[in-house]
Parts: C-alpha cells; sequence; structure tokens
C-alpha cells in the first residue's frame, strides 16, 4: 500500500503529542520522498499533468517524464545529507523503517566518470548486498536510484540534481538477481538516454551516487477457513464457506450461487 505524506504528517503530528517513536517517524519523512518514488506515489514517478518545459506533456498530452528533477529545496538538502554522511565507497545503510524498510547508499568516491562504468563497478557489490537481504529479510523489493548533477556549460551557479530511477522488482531465493541487475541497469541508461536527447541545456556534470530502496515483500495467499466475530455472523450477511482447502474465494463465489436459508452464513 502507498505510503502518502498525508499520512506521514498525520502519524508525525500524532506522535508528537505522544513523544513517542519520534525517531521512526523522522526516518519516514527523511526518506519518504525516495520510498514514495519507489512505489508510484509521488509526482516524480507519476505522469504528469502540467505544461511548459522539456520532459512535460502538452496539456492535452500524457507523456511521462522519465527522470527526477530533484531540485525542491527538501530534495536537495537530503542529498546533500547523503553525501556529507558517507565517506566509504561500500553501500551504506542509511536509513530503515519499521524492520520493513531498508535504503543503502553507494557514493561515487572515486569519481567515476560515466554511467556504464559506475554501473559496471557496482554490480557485484550490489548482488551481494542483494543476496545479503534476501538471506536476513527473507523475499523482498528492491529499486534503485541513479544520483547525478547537471549544469548549463559557461554559467555558473547552474547546477542542478537529477535523478534516474528504476520501479520496484520483487526478489526470491531462487531469483537470477544477475540478469535483474542487468535489466535495472538498462533501464537507468535508457532513461539518461531519453533525457539527454530531450534536447535540455544541461549537460552532465557528474555521478553523485545510487541509492538502494529493499523493502520487505509479503504478498497475499489464499488461506483456509476462518471463524467470523460473532456480531457480523449473526447478521448474514457474510459469505464464509467452511472449506478445508486454500480455494476459500472460488468457494465464496459458488457458494454465492447457492439457495438456502444459511447461505449467508455457511
Amino acid at each position: 500500500m502507498g505510503l502518502d505524506f498525508r499520512v506521514i504528517y498525520a502519524v508525525q503530528h500524532y506522535q508528537i503529542k505522544t513523544h513517542s517513536c519520534v525517531q521512526k517517524v523522522h526516518h519516514l519523512t527523511k526518506y519518504g520522498i525516495d520510498y514514495n518514488i519507489a512505489i508510484g506515489n509521488h509526482p516524480d514517478s507519476r505522469t504528469l499533468q502540467s505544461c511548459g518545459n522539456e520532459g512535460v506533456p502538452s496539456c492535452t498530452g500524457g507523456m511521462k517524464r522519465n527522470y527526477n528533477n530533484d531540485v525542491t529545496v527538501s530534495s536537495v538538502r537530503i542529498k546533500q545529507r547523503r553525501l556529507d554522511k558517507i565517506s566509504s565507497s561500500t553501500f551504506q545503510l542509511i536509513g530503515s523503517s519499521l524492520n520493513k524498510i531498508f535504503w543503502f547508499y553507494k557514493k561515487n568516491v572515486e569519481k567515476i566518470d560515466g554511467y556504464k562504468s559506475f554501473l559496471f563497478q557496482i554490480k557485484n557489490e550490489l548482488i551481494n548486498k542483494l543476496y545479503e537481504c534476501l538471506e536476513n529479510v527473507g523475499r523482498i523489493k528492491f529499486n534503485l536510484k541513479l544520483e547525478a548533477t547537471y549544469n548549463i556549460p559557461n554559467q555558473s551557479d547552474t547546477n542542478e540534481n537529477r535523478s534516474f530511477k528504476t520501479s520496484a522488482v520483487e526478489l526470491f531465493a531462487s531469483t537470477d538477481i544477475s540478469t535483474i541487475v542487468d535489466n535495472a541497469f538498462e533501464k537507468l541508461i535508457d532513461e539518461e538516454k531519453n533525457y539527454a536527447g530531450k534536447g535540455s541545456n544541461f549537460s552532465f556534470l557528474c555521478i553523485d551516487g545510487i541509492l538502494l530502496g529493499v523493502y520487505k515483500y509479503s504478498p497475499l495467499s489464499a488461506n483456509s477457513f476462518i471463524e467470523l466475530p460473532k456480531d457480523i455472523k449473526n447478521k448474514c450477511t457474510v459469505i464464509n464457506p467452511q472449506n478445508i482447502d486454500s480455494f476459500c474465494f472460488k468457494w465464496a463465489i459458488l457458494a454465492k450461487k447457492m439457495r438456502g436459508k444459511n447461505n449467508a452464513n455457511c
């Protein structure tokens, strides 16, 4: 389920009143942008509806911008804090929430120039980190956000943040992680090429690093019969077949076709 900033604000407001769990709420607020981008619940990950600049659709269009223009004050500050905090070149845990969401960041300490070279350099370490997360967390989803700086040549104070991202992908113990990572890298490169081909006045300056988001994945699964609460059961409004297999939904559909006094309370 998407974690909306309005929900974060409400939780934060409540927690401040009760003086509890402020630190966890802080993490949710601090890294909320990256989480919402990962799950498609942030304006930068949706189809834009405004008009005007490159990468933005016309009033009647529906084109999706394939890069993040991270120039808001909060985005710039969050990124700068990340870069200031990390001095090593390995993936560093920079935040977590509820033991279900984890953020790792690898800073481009070596100042590697070129996207393909940088991604090739980090591939093995990224794969090892994902295997480690699978072992410690279980089934997961992950996404990548490649961060860089662009500027307008021969003009001062024109540096701006740009980032290219992937959608969250499921990983299991049997997954071919190397292939999944290769596909993710291809998507990042394609997004950068699309952005470069838009005719923007901005030119690539440097790669800052890459953000890895890992999310504990708990897909819904079928189950057997569960007794209804008495007050609901007595209303005779819910179809709840007493099955002994995992096809509860199928039996609920079939039960609807049945006729009888106890239909609603099977």
